[in-house]
């Protein structure tokens, strides 16, 4: 009672605003003596006459002042909601239109990827994609789109959330979050599905969307840096850097890792050939299981049935196994991705691997002959892989692993649901 009167004295309360919070110790100790009280009335004890003062004092002063300030923060979130609202109201949700929506997209996209964003190339393709969602918060004063998003169908029951792009002027009035929640939604009443996304990790404001419409981080996808890999000889495909116009090698040839550096466990672990998308499900089960993603994944995103499905039929995708241990083992795919434009290849190898060791022989066997003659006549290829959790940067990773020029900046798996 003493501190608290202290406290409000030192304060200056006036009736004019509302009381200052009450401190933690103020707080616990009136719980406390509260507590002593009620057990006593209700044991029919006698209490003494201070303590009832007390307590009198308590339920006098402490509890009203404490539902005051509840109140206070109450109004100030009703307030802050009331303005969100207000905001969203000046907006309506509606589909990408090709022929008038275009100039909007290059002036959203303009400063995205240091102005090489995928996405204007794209927009159409995703606005006639029958799997695809692609709509515009466009300002209900003009029609002109201040955000953008596509929710895309890629597996039974799952949705993917992509493109989510604001335009510079419209920032800072939560339509990312707005538009968000509109895609997660409507793919779950008109599908059923979850929804899942990634993004990097020093994109602070999208992780900031994605906690407030309750996606919740699942994993993470390593992958190289294109910026890196443009460096190698022969690989960059823009031509400004003389690197460019010679031949390009084979991933671990240009990263100047020979066969001498891989592990003996490593080479001799056995490549065969999966064929059908049963047999391929069953090994990424068996992944999950042991703490991976339990999917193919590529860059930035898990990857699609659809381009799954071309590369099991073309004979791209092959198990890595381990007689010696039984639970080293790897899944290997190569597939096209047509969105690479700053590579001459347009190949990425695909690895879930459960182990350092798997990870090193995937690597190794995907820069073999028998793997490089199904990508025609490219030998390069980018990397994106999972691994069940174990970290890349501890000491006893293989000089294969080491030797790849990795994102500095992580790349998150993020979903709907509380596992993939």
């Amino acid at each position: 009672a003493r501190s608290w009167l202290a406290y409000r004295i030192t304060h200056h309360s006036s009736a004019q605003s509302p009381p200052p919070p009450v401190p933690r110790r103020v707080l616990r100790s009136s719980t406390v003596l509260l507590e002593v009280a009620q057990r006593a009335v209700s044991e029919q004890r006698m209490i003494s006459i201070r303590t009832s003062l007390v307590c009198s004092f308590l339920l006098l002063f402490i509890v009203p002042t404490t539902m005051v300030s509840s109140f206070s923060a109450a109004t100030t979130n009703d307030a802050t909601s009331s303005r969100a609202t207000s905001t969203s109201s000046s907006y309506r949700l509606r589909k990408f239109d090709v022929d008038k929506d275009m100039d909007a997209i290059h002036d959203i996209c303009r400063s995205v990827y240091g102005g090489a964003d995928y996405l204007p190339k794209t927009a159409p393709a995703l606005a006639s994609d029958p799997h695809s969602s692609f709509v515009v918060l466009a300002h209900i004063n003009t029609d002109r789109p201040a955000a953008v998003g596509n929710a895309r169908r890629f597996k039974p029951n799952m949705s993917w959330l992509e493109a989510i792009r604001t335009c510079p002027d419209h920032r800072g009035r939560g339509l990312a979050r707005q538009l968000t929640q509109s895609l997660i939604d409507s793919s779950h009443s008109e599908h059923g599905d979850a929804m899942y996304s990634c993004t990097v990790e020093s994109n602070v404001a999208m992780r900031k969307v994605f906690d407030r419409t309750g996606m919740k981080q699942l994993g993470q996808i390593h992958q190289c840096s294109f910026a890196e890999l443009k460096k190698l000889p022969g690989w960059a495909a823009d031509g400004d850097t003389a690197a460019s116009s010679v031949l390009p090698e084979p991933l671990l040839s240009s990263l100047g890792v020979g066969d001498d550096s891989i592990s003996g466990v490593a080479k001799q672990m056995q490549l065969t050939t999966i064929s059908s998308e049963d047999e391929l499900n069953k090994e990424l089960t068996q992944i999950r299981d042991k703490g991976g993603i339990g999917h193919l994944v590529g860059l930035y995103e898990l990857l699609p049935d659809e381009g799954v499905r071309k590369s099991l039929v073309a004979k791209r995708v092959w198990k890595l196994s381990s007689k010696a241990n039984p639970k080293d083992f790897a899944l290997i795919a190569l597939v096209h991705e047509a969105k690479i434009s700053s590579l001459k290849s347009p190949w990425v190898c695909s690895i879930s691997a459960t182990s350092m060791v798997a990870l090193e022989g995937a690597l190794w066997n995907a820069c073999s002959d028998q793997c490089m003659e199904n990508i025609g006549d490219h030998v390069s290829f980018t990397v994106a892989f999972d691994i069940c959790g174990v970290p890349v940067d501890s000491l006893n990773v293989p000089a294969a692993v080491k030797a790849l020029p990795l994102t500095d900046d992580a790349c998150l798996l993020f979903g709907s649901t509380d596992s993939l």
